[in-house]
């Protein structure tokens, strides 16, 4: 838990902005504007779910992409196209 009326703001704006953000998040401007505040890079999939032939690829990609953020989440934000 942290102390918001602490001097050390920092660490409150960071847990707040990676917390606003699902493990898997689509790449829009808010979601960049809050990645690029926690300094912290991207790892980015290009997904087509209107396209049928490429739809359930692009949901198998992101089940895979899911799993593979519950042990690098802390390192990397995972975001889909």
């Amino acid at each position: 838990m942290f102390d918001f009326a602490s001097e050390d703001h920092q660490y409150a704006h960071l847990w707040i902005n990676k917390n606003s953000m699902k493990a898997v998040d689509e790449l829009n401007n808010e979601s960049y504007k809050i990645q690029e505040l926690l300094r912290q890079p991207m790892f980015l999939i290009f997904v087509d779910f209107e396209d049928s032939r490429y739809s359930k690829a692009s949901y198998k990609a992101l089940e895979v992409i899911k799993q593979v953020s519950e042990k690098f989440g802390h390192v990397l934000g995972f975001m889909y196209v």
